[in-house]
């Protein structure tokens, strides 16, 4: 399921707070930021991941008209749905292809079925899955596999995605070849830039690489595992449904088959994220969700004896002997490959049972 980010325009504290009772309770709806000032929405850097505005049309230092042209301008893919007091701009609304008109005190029902718009669009836009933990590909919607034309292509194409902001060109062209000298790097970086657009119009998605002031940011919305995993990583509390869905995604470190440097932080960053998660969670359950919690963190990590001997404790207590001694004897020949002797407390572990 598509969550929808959501951002409030308007200098009325009332009507924001009865925005927010009709959308917290909704779980694929996050309200991403509340802005009181029209000029302050420009200052927000995460603007361009927005998926939809509600906007007033009188908002204090500005007109919400003008924001909306000038948005859909930068960001065309950031749906507007106006809501006001005031039911004379309806036409000018329109012009501007909002999803809709909403007219204030709102109700939840009618502001539910605004966003369902949205959302049936949002879902109808995804031209594209990327996949990027584990195994490194793009599908289109039509599950055809993206072939790249270059390497640079290829590499340009995930920088922008997962810059999610536009990105000064000569630090894209610093990033992605940073041996040569910037008039050569500034060159190649055009040229391949002219490349993904072409790619972009083969394979009919829909999307572009937008060059606004210097700037070059990848216009085009996507689902990706990464994005799953991130969602789930972000969440307070955890159930056992929502580990095993973090796990699904979880196929591998992000980029792994891809030597690209600008991705060595992240990869280390979200792989001690998940890490840290199922420490946290696997203890609170039994059963296959434990072992399948293990075994991811032995795939992170295989040779920590922690995890092995929680696995084999985790699966005698389940009577599953010939498991757990398979377990044992692989571990053994790992360690015999390296040279080393199995710790006293596995042979403890192992023969308690």
């Amino acid at each position: 399921m598509i969550t929808i980010r959501l951002i409030i325009v308007d200098d009325e504290s009332t009507a924001i707070e009865v925005l927010i009772n009709h959308l917290q309770s909704e779980p694929h709806i996050m309200i991403d930021r509340v802005f009181n000032r029209i000029s302050d929405v420009w200052r927000y850097e995460a603007l361009h991941q927005a998926d939809v505005i509600l906007l007033d049309i009188r908002v204090y230092n500005g007109n919400g008209i003008d924001l909306a042209r000038q948005l859909k301008a930068v960001y065309p893919n950031i749906q507007i749905i106006f809501v006001t007091a005031h039911d004379q701009y309806a036409v000018d609304a329109f012009e501007l292809e909002a999803i809709d008109y909403l007219l204030k005190p709102i109700r939840k029902e009618r502001l539910l079925l605004a966003l369902r718009k949205v959302k049936e669009q949002a879902t109808n836009s995804v031209m594209c899955s990327v996949h990027t933990l584990g195994s490194t590909y793009v599908l289109t919607h039509q599950q055809v596999l993206v072939k790249w034309r270059t390497r640079k292509v290829k590499e340009l194409f995930y920088y922008l995605w997962y810059a999610e902001r536009p990105m000064l060109n000569s630090v894209i062209a610093e990033q992605l070849w940073p041996h040569l000298g910037r008039d050569k790097a500034m060159s190649n970086l055009h040229t391949t830039v002219y490349q993904l657009r072409k790619m972009i119009i083969e394979y009919e998605l829909i999307g572009d690489v937008l060059h606004i002031n210097n700037h070059y940011v990848l216009q085009m919305n996507v689902a990706s595992d990464c994005q799953q995993v991130k969602q789930r990583l972000a969440k307070e509390t955890w159930t056992e449904k929502d580990i095993l869905a973090l796990l699904k995604y979880y196929h591998g470190d992000f980029l792994m088959d891809e030597d690209y440097d600008w991705a060595v932080n992240e990869r280390i960053h979200l792989r001690q994220q998940v890490t840290d998660v199922i420490l946290q969670q696997y203890s609170l359950y039994s059963g296959t969700t434990a072992v399948i919690c293990l075994q991811k963190l032995l795939e992170l990590d295989g040779y920590n004896i922690t995890y092995i001997e929680g696995l084999i404790k985790v699966l005698l207590t389940q009577n599953n002997r010939k498991q757990a001694y398979q377990i044992f004897q692989q571990y053994d020949e790992k360690l015999q490959e390296i040279g080393q002797q199995l710790p006293v407390s596995l042979l403890e572990t192992i023969t308690h049972f």
